[in-house]
C-alpha cells in the first residue's frame, strides 16, 4: 500500500502540472506544489501530522512534515534538479532534531523528489552508501519519486503472448502481474522490453538472459554495469507489484 504522504505529493504535482509538457515547470511552481502538498497532508490527520516543524529556532530550519505516530520526517524537493544537496541538508535537519532533548526522536526520513532528474542523482553510489551508514546509526532513510503528469500512464509495449498479466511463459519463473507505468526510452523500459522479447522466444528466462538482451541492444547509457542496472529494475518491478514469482 502506497504511503499516503507520498501519494499526496504525486497528487499535488499532478494537479498543478496536468497538461504541461515541460518538466521544468516543477521548478517554476515548486513553492505552490509544496504548499498544496503540505495542506493535503495536514487534512489527512491534523493531530498526527505536524507541518513545517521547527528544528532549531536559531537556524531557522523546518522539516516539511513530521508524522508523530510513526516518528517519521518527510521532505519534498519538488524539482529533482540539485536533489543531492537538498537530500544531505534534510538528513542533517533530522540529525539536529534528534539531538534536541525536548523533542521525540525521529526514526526515519522519507525524501520525496521528482523522478526524471532526481533519480539519476540519488540512485548513485554515494547516496546509497550514506543511506546504509545512516541505517547502521539507527536512522532509516527512503527516497521516493513522483512523476511529472506527462510520464503518467505511458506504456512501453504490449505484453507478448508468452509473458503478460498472470500469463507466465511455459516454465517461466516470473509473471508480469499488471501492466507497468514506465517512461518510454528509459532504463526501466529497456529492461521491460527485454523481458517481453525473451518471453516470446524462450520457455525459461533467467536474470542472465535479461542482462544479455539489454546489453545486445546497445541502447543502455549508464556508468553502472548492465548486471546492476537490470538487477535494480527487476527488484523495482517486484516492489511495485508489476512482477512476481511464478
Amino acid at each position: 500500500m502506497q504511503d499516503p504522504v507520498v501519494k499526496a505529493a504525486q497528487s499535488a504535482l499532478r494537479a498543478r502540472l496536468e497538461g504541461s509538457p515541460n518538466i521544468s515547470d516543477c521548478t517554476k511552481y515548486a513553492q505552490a506544489i509544496a504548499k498544496a502538498w503540505r495542506r493535503a497532508v495536514h487534512d489527512l490527520d491534523p493531530h498526527r501530522f505536524q507541518i513545517e516543524a521547527m528544528v532549531v529556532p536559531e537556524l531557522d530550519q523546518k522539516i516539511d512534515v513530521v508524522d508523530l505516530e510513526k516518528a517519521c520526517a518527510y521532505e519534498f524537493k519538488v524539482s529533482g534538479k540539485n536533489a543531492t544537496a537538498e537530500f544531505y541538508k534534510d538528513v542533517v535537519k533530522v540529525i539536529l532534531w534528534n539531538q534536541e532533548p525536548s523533542k521525540d526522536k525521529l526514526s526515519s526520513l522519507v525524501f520525496i523528489t521528482e523522478e526524471k532528474y532526481g533519480q539519476r542523482l540519488l540512485d548513485a553510489p554515494m547516496p546509497r552508501v550514506y543511506i546504509k551508514y545512516l541505517a547502521q546509526q539507527g536512522l532509516k532513510v527512503n527516497v521516493e519519486y513522483v512523476r511529472h503528469p506527462q510520464a503518467q500512464g505511458e506504456l512501453v509495449a504490449k505484453p507478448a503472448a508468452g509473458i503478460g498479466p498472470d500469463r507466465p511463459a511455459k516454465g517461466h519463473g516470473l509473471i508480469l502481474a499488471r501492466k507497468p507505468d514506465l517512461r518510454p526510452g528509459g532504463q526501466a523500459a529497456l529492461v521491460y522490453e527485454a523481458l517481453v522479447g525473451l518471453g516470446k522466444e524462450k520457455e525459461s528466462v533467467t536474470r542472465k538472459d535479461v542482462v544479455e538482451a539489454v546489453a545486445a541492444t546497445g541502447r543502455l547509457v549508464s556508468r553502472q554495469p548492465v548486471e546492476r542496472v537490470v538487477g535494480y529494475y527487476l527488484a523495482q518491478f517486484k516492489a511495485k507489484g508489476w512482477l512476481k514469482e511464478a
